[in-house]
């Protein structure tokens, strides 16, 4: 299967789940889900904005991660060492963010290298979730495969 049509099966398992959603957070578990079990990706996570002094980006939902976030490394979208990621990057700029190489990115912080690494992940894409033109969260997507994201994919995903 190519990666735009692993992005298409993603994209339309998700639109059925949104015709289904009761609740946001069990549409955003659901999302989460079937971008992992049908799309074939790794993990997928949702987090929103805060608006606290740190930036924090809490997790809303999540499928593919093994254990709790909340143990993982510090989220932030602040534009600093830690916010330096592809959702603290997607949220700031409105732009979806890609880390095509993310276990060699020297942009990318070491703990979150090391982190990819201890998970199996060679590749991540952030979307920015936005409502009336407000970014107020992220979409992010891990792959185990380097270069996973193509345009074609990130296209669709967006």
């Amino acid at each position: 299967m190519n990666r735009s049509e692993r992005a298409l099966r993603a994209l339309s398992a998700g639109n059925r789940t949104l015709l289904r959603a009761t609740d946001e957070p069990q549409l955003l578990q659901d999302m989460c889900r079937v971008i992992v079990e049908t799309g074939g990706y790794a993990t997928a996570w949702v987090g929103y904005a805060e608006h606290d002094p740190q930036k924090t980006i809490r997790v809303m939902a999540f499928h593919g991660f093994d254990g709790d976030p909340s143990q993982s490394p510090y989220f932030t979208w602040a534009d600093s060492e830690e916010g330096h990621t592809t959702a603290g990057s997607a949220i700031r700029s409105g732009q979806a963010a890609i880390g095509r190489h993310i276990l060699t990115d020297p942009q990318l912080p070491p703990q979150w290298r090391e982190e990819a690494r201890r998970r199996g992940y060679a590749s991540v894409s952030s979307f920015p979730l936005s409502i009336d033109g407000q970014v107020i969260g992220n979409l992010t997507v891990f792959a185990a495969e380097p270069d996973a994201f193509d345009a074609g994919e990130v296209e669709l995903l967006s």
